[in-house]
């Protein structure tokens, strides 16, 4: 390894590295690597001074697809203008339903050569050395991922980084069921799975930054680094340096990491820009402790992401809790997302997400951990900065609450006195709180951390012009109220978007439940059960706001559901439909009823929204049994439609419960109703 203490040069901002260079590390895993970390310079660079890494810039380091690729194609035509390089390697995202290691769609080319006169409309044209083997779209509503993976500077781990525990790629929920429990899964009909306990050896380089130095990185691939479950071995790793707005990681890759991509860790106001990620184990852009402020992550590329351990699932909205160990370092590996956001306080922009269990995931912390363990903070509290423009796909596959955007998962210590196991539990966990970002640190107050912010302080995150599609579940989910989701777009999603607390306003949103494209997925899957909803009314505490919204395609076809639109294409599609995902419980609007115990006692409400080529637009879904008494949730359902266009009318109408028992709560006077 290498002990930076001065400085480590190759070009500079204004002088950008032109000639291959590779530094390649070396050193074997040691059999405690886990429990006895090596010191930082073993098969690393350990900064304390300057690394200034600059090789040459290639733009864009990805873009996306103008043309959808067919298998035996040999060319692709991309939206952007590229410099690239014939011999240089490129990663062609997947636009299956499903990503994992047993069972994907990426690809990986060589190019063979840069056409020089591009028709119009496009940005490039890129000749393969080899045919596609999959199809991967580009449609109006979505478009496959390009990286480059290649660049003029490499720092990599040696050949012995590889993992001595790799993965067969032939094992199935029924051979290897599902700990704890032992279940015998079937997701949607497939039971493959990756093997449980493999791929826990890799052990790659790493380059780490402390405090007192300064890292600026750009032009350089990161390949085979990372090692797999060793606290602070990763790729490129930021580490408590404070405020760092010199520091930064842009226009490179990170090419088969076995731990993480980047971790920004106790650092605030770094850069991470316009990187792509490709083949990563672990979460891959991760802000470490949960203290990491005012940081940039922008238009970068995460894709093919691999979770550590079990995935979490359950029947309902609990999972089973993962608890620290020497083979899960970090619970949360269990859902490993390509963005680790424990903190909200950063701006990200123009990001993309492919695979993991969760593209963007936002875990819930009440207080930091790890060595931030004992700040007076709580980030569950903390404002957004700027989310904008980001998008994610092919996630979501693992358990029907997760997906693309995932607010949710509780991340603390077992016994939070002594801060030495972490726990991880993926599901609704509201024991610990909830997220209410304030706009004062109510840590600074009397109150203390985990007083209620003054009703006239409280904030709204929001979510502004970001996409989810291909996902077999929600495109975006919270347990965590106070969110404004704005420009949103959902596409061949099971569920477009899934508000489980109060406080949501939804505007501009376009909901297009099925785009008429076939969906990929493993032998065996049935589609079908993949759905085509709208959005749910769930019967606890909505207090929702949808606003300028158009759902397209949505709701299952059939002469019982033709009040609106009698379109022979209308909704999502019918049983004929095999490849593309619709049910006879497809809906626009759905409606829970579970219990007796759960009252609304809000009102939800709606304006300007368009159904285009809809299907069944109403479903009450009532879990409760044949022979149920009727239940105050169902009762109570209270929507105001403000200009009728929700429920076609055409002018101000309440959608209210029909049940008798609700007792006509809408009639306000004998001669009259509201």
């Amino acid at each position: 390894g290498m002990n930076i203490l001065g400085q480590m040069v190759a070009g500079s901002e204004t002088c950008l590295f032109e000639t291959p260079l590779t530094i390649t590390l070396h050193g074997s895993r040691p059999v405690d690597a886990v429990t006895n970390p090596q010191p930082n310079i073993y098969k690393g660079i350990a900064v304390s001074g300057a690394l200034e890494l600059h090789g040459k810039r290639y733009h864009r380091t990805w873009s996306r697809l103008s043309k959808t690729a067919m298998p035996g194609d040999t060319v692709l035509l991309l939206q952007h203008p590229v410099n690239w390089e014939p011999g240089q390697t490129i990663v062609l995202v997947t636009t299956a339903m499903k990503d994992s290691r047993e069972w994907h769609q990426n690809e990986v080319f060589n190019i063979s050569s840069i056409g020089s006169t591009p028709p119009v409309g496009v940005g490039a044209v890129v000749y393969l050395s080899k045919a596609v083997t999959y199809r991967h779209l580009a449609i109006g509503a979505y478009q496959a991922e390009v990286g480059l993976l290649s660049r003029m500077i490499t720092v990599q781990g040696a050949i012995d980084s590889e993992p001595t525990d790799p993965d067969p790629l032939n094992c199935n929920y029924a051979q290897n069921p599902s700990s704890p429990s032992g279940e015998q899964r079937s997701i949607y009909g497939s039971q493959s799975r990756p093997c449980p306990n493999k791929e826990l050896t890799g052990f790659g380089g790493h380059i780490i930054v402390t405090a007192g130095g300064v890292g600026r990185m750009e032009g350089v691939k990161l390949y085979r680094m990372g090692q797999t479950n060793v606290l602070g071995k990763y790729p490129f790793h930021f580490h408590m340096l404070g405020n760092s707005p010199s520091s930064y990681l842009k226009h490179s890759s990170i090419h088969r990491s076995f731990y993480r991509c980047i971790s920004i860790h106790g650092t605030n106001n770094t850069t991470i820009s316009e990187n792509v990620a490709f083949d990563i184990v672990g979460y891959c852009f991760y802000l470490e402790d949960g203290i990491e402020e005012d940081n940039t992550l922008s238009f970068n590329l995460a894709a093919h992401v691999h979770f550590i351990g079990e995935a979490p699932w359950g029947n309902g909205q609990t999972t089973q809790i993962n608890k620290q160990s020497s083979s899960l370092t970090n619970p949360a590996d269990s859902t490993a997302a390509g963005f680790y956001i424990t903190n909200i306080h950063n701006s990200i922009i123009g990001n993309a997400a492919s695979g993991g269990y969760a593209g963007f995931a936002f875990p819930f912390l009440q207080r930091p951990i790890g060595l931030s363990k004992n700040v007076n903070m709580n980030p569950a509290i903390r404002t957004g900065v700027v989310f904008n423009g980001n998008t994610a796909h092919s996630s979501g596959w693992w358990w029907y609450h997760s997906g693309p955007f995932y607010f949710s998962g509780s991340l603390y210590y077992e016994n939070s006195t002594d801060g030495v196991t972490l726990v991880y539990n993926a599901g609704r966990d509201q024991s610990k709180g909830i997220r209410r970002p304030c706009k004062i640190d109510m840590c600074l107050t009397s109150g203390g951390c985990d007083d209620w912010c003054p009703s006239d302080k409280r904030a709204w995150i929001q979510i502004n012009n970001s996409k989810a599609f291909l996902t077999p579940s929600d495109g975006l989910n919270s347990w965590s109220g106070r969110l404004e989701v704005l420009g949103y777009e959902a596409h061949d999603m099971g569920l477009s978007l899934e508000a489980l607390e109060s406080g949501f306003w939804i505007d501009k949103m376009l909901a297009t439940c099925r785009t008429g494209e076939s969906i990929a997925v493993p032998s065996g899957v049935n589609v079908a059960w993949m759905t085509g909803n709208g959005f749910f009314w769930y019967d606890t505490n909505q207090e929702h706001i949808i606003t300028n919204s158009t759902f397209r395609n949505c709701g299952y076809r059939s002469s019982l559901y033709n009040q609106y639109d009698n379109s022979t294409t209308r909704g999502c599609g019918n049983n004929t439909d095999t490849s593309k995902g619709c049910t006879d419980q497809s809906t626009v609007f759905g409606f829970l009823t579970h219990s007796d115990t759960y009252n609304p006692e809000v009102m939800q409400a709606t304006k300007q929204i368009v159904f285009q080529n809809c299907g069944r637009r109403f479903k009450l879904h009532d879990w409760r049994g044949a022979t149920a008494n009727s239940t105050v949730s169902g009762r109570l359902q209270n929507w105001v439609d403000y200009d009728g266009s929700a429920s076609g009318l055409g002018e101000p109408t309440i959608i209210g419960s029909g049940q008798s028992a609700a007792g006509l709560w809408w009639k306000v006077e004998p001669s009259g109703e509201f």
